[in-house]
């Protein structure tokens, strides 16, 4: 889902690899430590896997975008995308191959994060008077595609290449949609998407009381989000935190 159209529609395309939303057939890790008030700083890497790079290579050869000589992921206009939405601070990516990328973000307002105007974010964060709090996502047919108009309109033009049930009105299961990108593109591609999962590591302000959607340890928790489910969301995905 990495293809140029411009390159700053590119950029925007890949904010699904922080907060999960959508990033083509992929593997992310973001890793991080959220603070009191809701600021964090985080790691993050993501690369493209081999069939569905070779597949977006083709592609822009074939559209005139590329000769195949350039990146796929263009990590410097990610992260000029990146840093002017809401309840973000510093963005700084590098490419690490043609089709992957890594660098640290910093979160300023975690309940802000990419929040429509006059509208509560697909992120519930709150704090207790007495300390502790609780942080909740929620992401469904009707928040994820507000976020996208957020990023960019050129964002569904990506989604839309790999049939993305969440910007094509769809409703199909995840089966469904994987036999639909195996016939139309191929079943490597299919089989990559099948595999790919974002791994989300995340210490928090205090030390853990519950976790929905994940395990957790002392004041971490980690995630394992399949992307297929993000792209497909044929039920809205919830994971929660709650420290003490």
């Amino acid at each position: 889902m990495c293809f140029r159209r411009p390159c700053r529609a590119l950029g925007a395309a890949v904010w699904a690899l922080f907060w999960p939303l959508v990033f083509g057939s992929c593997g992310a890790a973001i890793s991080g430590v959220l603070e009191r008030g809701g600021t964090g700083d985080f790691e993050v890497s993501a690369a493209l896997t081999p069939a569905f790079a070779a597949k977006m290579g083709d592609f822009m050869s074939f559209s005139g975008a590329g000769d195949g000589s350039l990146s796929l992921i263009n990590a410097a206009e990610i992260a000029r995308s990146m840093a002017g939405a809401p309840g973000m601070g510093r963005v700084s990516f590098r490419n690490t191959g043609p089709a992957a990328l890594e660098g640290p973000v910093t979160i300023t307002r975690l309940g802000d994060f990419l929040a429509p105007s006059g509208r509560a974010g697909f992120i519930d964060f709150r704090e207790n008077p007495g300390g502790g709090g609780r942080a909740l996502i929620t992401l469904d047919r009707e928040n994820v595609p507000a976020m996208l108009s957020l990023i960019s309109p050129d964002v569904v033009y990506y989604l839309n290449f790999i049939f993305a049930p969440i910007v094509t009105g769809e409703r199909i299961d995840r089966e469904e949609y994987l036999a639909q990108v195996a016939l139309f593109h191929n079943p490597e591609v299919a089989e990559e998407l099948a595999g790919s999962e974002i791994r989300v590591s995340v210490g928090f302000p205090g030390p853990l009381v519950s976790v929905r959607g994940g395990t957790f340890s002392g004041g971490t928790a980690e995630f394992v989000i399949p992307l297929v489910e993000l792209l497909v969301l044929s039920q809205p995905l919830s994971y929660e935190a709650v420290w003490r």
